[in-house]
């Protein structure tokens, strides 16, 4: 596959409490800020392995000197003997934008069968690689009963296809 890529069956959610994964945020937040931002915690995100090691891709909550706080969305790369590498940081997605939206509509097709119906992109971010991009989106839902759920969605979208990666309540 080349350059770090990952294979897609390999994706799995991140524990945020684990130590491991709390060291690496720490490490993305000091690589990112040069110690002009605090690490406060790893919220979330996904891992994979890659030819070149374990991608981690993290959400991560950082606070300034004044005590605002801010999230950011690192990928971390660990290489087999254990050293540490920032690859890039996904930029955040535009909910309201219609390319977003076509891709959380066909989410919730995909997942739901007609089952649910979309209400909304709530969030996410994206991310490119050669050959594509994917989507790391939270969708709005609502049954039939007026019930409305949120999801998370992983996405692969490339010039050939559209493929939903995982969808977890």
């Amino acid at each position: 596959m080349g350059t770090g890529q990952m294979e897609i069956s390999t994706l799995e959610p991140v524990k945020p409490a684990d130590a491991h994964v709390i060291q690496i945020g720490q490490f993305a937040v000091e690589q990112l800020y040069h110690g002009r931002q605090l690490f406060v915690a790893v919220l979330g995100g996904f891992t994979g392995s890659g030819d070149k090691g374990k991608n981690y891709y993290l959400i991560i909550e950082t606070r300034d000197s004044v005590g605002a706080t801010y999230r950011n969305n690192p990928r971390v790369l660990e290489t087999p003997d254990g050293g540490l590498k920032l690859i890039s940081s996904p930029e955040p997605v535009t909910p309201a934008d219609p390319h977003v939206i076509q891709i959380g509509q066909f989410v919730v097709e995909q997942a739901h069968h007609g089952k649910l119906l979309f209400v909304a992109v709530v969030g996410g971010f994206t991310w490119s690689f050669t050959g594509g991009n994917y989507y790391a989106l939270i969708i709005e839902n609502q049954a039939s009963d007026g019930a409305t759920y949120l999801h998370k969605a992983l996405v692969l979208e490339t010039p050939c296809e559209t493929k939903l990666i995982w969808h977890k309540k």
